[in-house]
């Protein structure tokens, strides 16, 4: 059985989280403006406030 954690995001996860973002978005053929592809802070998931 396929068990799945789901935790905060660290600052280290940031390249991992947006390669995945972006590699599902490629996948789904929506690598455009309007979805998080064109969004700046998709490589700053985790930020410091």
């Amino acid at each position: 059985m396929l068990v799945i954690a789901i935790r905060e995001i660290h600052p280290k996860n940031n390249g991992n989280v947006a390669r995945l973002t972006g590699k599902t978005l490629e996948n789904l053929g929506v690598l455009k403006v309007g979805t998080a592809y064109a969004d700046k802070t998709l490589d700053e998931m985790f930020a410091q406030n």
